[in-house]
């Protein structure tokens, strides 16, 4: 599938999604989103709650980012690749939400400057649509903060459970402590020199698929 597939397969889900009660009440509130996973809505609770104000940064968010409500402290920057499409099929101002910034994960830390300002740098079943997932971590851990907490979640190996469809190019999975990443043509445990696992899990979660949840520390 061409790129410009690609962005058209992700487009049409987001424009049916974002009409549906379950976006509109359960992501634009101010309040957590029932789909984000209490291991991860409660961890950034105790975090916000223990250190004040924290910032998050949401990486490859869709149309909103699902951090939105986890905490009174925490201010959510949202980053899409898409982030100026989403605002041709999603009104922000009846949310009074931002749309995300339009940038890629490969390319965090050119645009969100200066580095390291962020405590929290999340990415939710969206690092199987990159280009580059080795580049998107390593530039993850560039936007955090030293002691801050980089969080990646989603679908293991959703690139085969989607055919290859759309942006679910590769496999992730978390056999470990350390997340492991299969493509076409190359694969590789997901790695940072600054990152230490603190922590990791699989669940299954529907149907026999499992969601993975990692989150690592930057020292």
């Amino acid at each position: 599938m061409d790129k410009l597939s690609m962005v058209a397969h992700e487009l049409k889900f987001w424009a049916g999604f974002v009409k549906t009660e379950r976006f509109l009440d359960g992501w634009c509130g101010n309040k957590p989103t029932p789909e984000l996973h209490k291991e991860v809505e409660e961890f950034i609770q105790e975090y916000a709650t223990t250190h004040g104000k924290t910032m998050a940064l949401d990486v490859g968010s869709g149309v909103v980012s699902i951090l939105n409500g986890v905490h009174s402290d925490v201010d959510v920057v949202a980053t899409d690749l898409l982030g100026e499409f989403y605002e041709v099929i999603f009104d922000y101002e009846q949310v009074k939400l931002n749309p995300p910034i339009a940038v890629g994960g490969e390319q965090l830390s050119t645009i969100l400057l200066p580095e390291e300002r962020y405590d929290v740098v999340h990415c939710s079943n969206a690092l199987d649509h990159c280009q580059d997932p080795k580049e998107v971590l390593w530039q993850m851990a560039a936007c955090c903060k030293r002691g801050g907490y980089v969080i990646i979640q989603g679908f293991e190996n959703e690139g085969e459970a989607e055919r290859y469809q759309g942006f679910h190019q590769w496999n992730i999975t978390l056999p470990d402590t350390e997340l492991y990443v299969q493509g076409h043509e190359d694969e590789y445990y997901l790695v940072a020199p600054n990152l230490t696992p603190y922590l990791y899990l699989t669940k299954e979660i529907q149907n026999g698929k499992r969601w993975y949840i990692w989150i690592a520390n930057k020292l």
